[in-house]
């Protein structure tokens, strides 16, 4: 059913203020999606105007609403060009739409942008990372650089390459499997390159018996004279398989070997004088092998283009070695969801309440809190007021029983879904009166 749309209306679809550059915005923003002809004019009081001429159906003013809102100031400017692109619908005309938009109107391309935010976010920069083109790293280049000073991928890039490179007859990786792959990268602070790097070699692009018998995609343990049963064997997810490994590869190699990049894994160039595979067991070591992984990861970097995230020097994604927290990592998360509304009873991007928002955020990273508000401040330990930092959860209201939660996010302010007809912002923590309490999530 068609709904006719008031200039008021409109505004508040877009969420654009009442200035004249405002009703401006509003009638590009109408143009670009073929709402109106763009010779048409909407005076700033024209509201029967307006409704004549802003006709549209309910599901294009909705997908408009959900894809174009988040990017939106107040004042009708673009406050964040890099759209997350895993939330869009691939086949959405609206969603083709929105990207012609942002690129018309920043001259940046979307589409290699948002890789490097959705990174930036997801491993928190704190000042102290950057993105980087990832079609400029080469396989020497990547099979010498420290295996946390990698670019980290997004997890909608993940998925983009296990959809195109391990989606053959027989693999036993999946679209879904990003996001334990994602996870296994923002704990262990080893690139998702160098996980898929080492798990398409070893396991024949996810075909390999090891693989499909003991979700091992990476050949650990196993040897030549009794492959099967020397590897380890993972759960059979291999999404989740990859956050063990992940872990295994850190401890082993990179903390207690000393083998800090693929070369110096693969080589045993290393404190250890070990190697990851041998031509015979124990014995004499592949030296090929550093060599496939890092084509294998070059035919990634070249296969995505745009750009991924790397860490300031001697700084790993994990914030060990001075790296950023996991509690700014929390934050830069959560910042993925500013301009999403509240909705009550909300724990997905659909909608948040207060404490939903919370819980998601935390699940992101692997931590299970509580679902209420109620619950979440006997989560963690107490934090006192002076001694905040990113990532605390803080509470308003009655200490015993407050009604709202939100997350610290450092310089006094605070990031929360306050209420109904309101949208996940940022606000200064000074400024309310009943601050409650304060816990927090990670040591």
């Amino acid at each position: 059913m068609a709904t006719n749309f008031s200039l008021d209306k409109i505004k508040q679809t877009f969420g654009i203020g009442n200035s004249g550059n405002d009703n401006n915005m509003v009638t590009k923003v109408k143009q670009q999606f073929g709402l109106i002809q763009p010779n048409s004019f909407i005076p700033a009081t024209g509201e029967k105007e307006a409704a004549q001429t802003a006709n549209n159906s309910d599901t294009q003013a909705s997908e408009i609403k959900k894809n174009l809102n988040p990017f939106l100031s107040k004042k009708g400017e673009l406050v964040n060009p890099y759209i997350n692109y895993s939330q869009l619908a691939d086949d959405s005309r609206t969603s083709a739409q929105v990207k012609r938009y942002i690129q018309e109107a920043t001259g940046i391309n979307p589409t290699a942008q948002a890789n490097a935010q959705t990174n930036s976010d997801a491993n928190g920069t704190n000042g102290t990372e950057s993105t980087t083109e990832l079609s400029s790293w080469d396989a020497e280049k990547l099979k010498k650089t420290d295996l946390t000073q990698l670019p980290k991928l997004s997890e909608q890039q993940i998925s983009t390459l296990i959809g195109q490179f391990f989606s053959g007859s027989g693999s036993v990786m999946k679209s879904s499997d990003a996001a334990g792959i994602y996870k296994a990268q923002s704990q262990s602070g080893i690139s998702a390159l160098a996980l898929l790097g080492i798990g398409a070699l070893e396991s024949g692009w996810g075909t390999s018996n090891i693989a499909r018998e003991k979700g091992n995609l990476w050949g650990w343990g196993a040897v030549n004279s009794n492959p099967m049963g020397g590897a380890k064997t993972y759960s059979s997810n291999a999404g989740e398989a990859a956050v063990e490994y992940a872990n295994n590869l850190k401890s082993l190699y990179y903390d207690q070997r000393g083998a800090k990049s693929i070369y110096a894994i693969g080589t045993g160039d290393n404190p250890s004088g070990l190697g990851y595979a041998y031509l015979d067991d124990e014995k004499t070591i592949d030296t090929r092998w550093p060599e496939q992984v890092g084509k294998i990861m070059a035919q990634f970097t070249q296969a995505l283009g745009g750009t991924g995230v790397i860490s300031g020097s001697g700084q790993g994604a994990d914030g060990s070695s001075g790296g950023s927290s996991k509690g700014q990592q929390a934050v830069s998360i959560a910042k993925q969801y500013l301009g999403t509304p509240y909705v009550w009873g909300g724990e997905t991007p659909d909608g948040f309440d207060c404490s939903g928002l919370m819980q998601y955020v935390y699940k992101k990273m692997g931590y299970d809190i509580s679902r209420t508000t109620y619950t979440q401040i006997n989560d963690g330990q107490a934090v006192s007021k002076e001694n905040l930092q990113p990532g605390d959860l803080v509470f308003f209201g009655d200490s015993s029983s407050p009604h709202h939660v939100g997350m610290y996010i450092g310089n006094g302010q605070y990031l929360h879904a306050p209420k109904t007809g309101d949208v996940v912002k940022i606000s200064d923590l000074n400024a309310r009166s009943d601050y409650a309490g304060a816990r927090r999530i990670i040591n």
